[in-house]
């Protein structure tokens, strides 16, 4: 499974390389989904990507055709009540472990865990995360879920990815993060 991180680009901007150069084949732009209720936080992060210079930008209602079968970077945006109604998302988050993603939903709660997969934390509203996914290796068009466990969880995670294009430190080396109390952190968890 090949993940797509957070790596430096330029001077002492932080943002994935895919948004602003593309992978391998070029720049086809971005792709902005957001699930109910997600709309205005979809246009927050798409005028957020053009300050920073990311052109060529969509934003559209997330289906679950176009989330499955993506033909560019895409950036998901949601409640996890909303998102758990897209078969791809609810089976990503079964099988976390296989895919390699250190947090998932159970039961209206978040859960964290250690890069052994254990449970290290238990969270519950206004709580969110950004990770990463990629379809097999040499995926061209990954796809970053950006999730809370309610509305407030997903306005904090949307929050911290538009706080963090412009930040030293919060995506730098790592392929997903967790929101918790405005504090954003790194997982696995340590």
């Amino acid at each position: 499974m090949e993940q797509h991180g957070f790596h430096q680009f330029g001077s002492d901007r932080h943002v994935s390389r895919a948004f602003v150069n593309g992978y391998r084949s070029g720049n086809e732009g971005l792709n902005i989904l957001y699930a109910e209720g997600s709309d205005p936080l979809a246009e927050e992060l798409k005028n957020a990507m053009e300050e920073f210079g990311i052109h060529n930008i969509e934003v559209n209602k997330a289906e679950a055709t176009v989330i499955g079968d993506r033909s560019k970077p895409t950036i998901l945006i949601g409640s996890w009540e909303a998102l758990r109604e897209f078969e791809y998302l609810s089976k990503m988050n079964d099988q976390y472990k296989k895919l390699g993603h250190y947090t998932y939903f159970e039961d209206g709660e978040m859960k964290v865990l250690t890069d052994e997969y254990t449970v290290a934390a238990t969270l519950g509203s206004r709580c969110g995360t950004i990770y990463a996914h990629g379809d097999g290796l040499g995926d061209t068009a990954g796809l970053w879920v950006v999730a809370g466990i309610d509305e407030e969880g997903t306005e904090t995670a949307v929050k911290a990815l538009v706080q963090g294009l412009d930040d030293n430190t919060s995506f730098d080396r790592t392929y997903g993060l967790y929101i918790k109390d405005d504090e954003v952190l790194r997982l696995p968890m340590e």
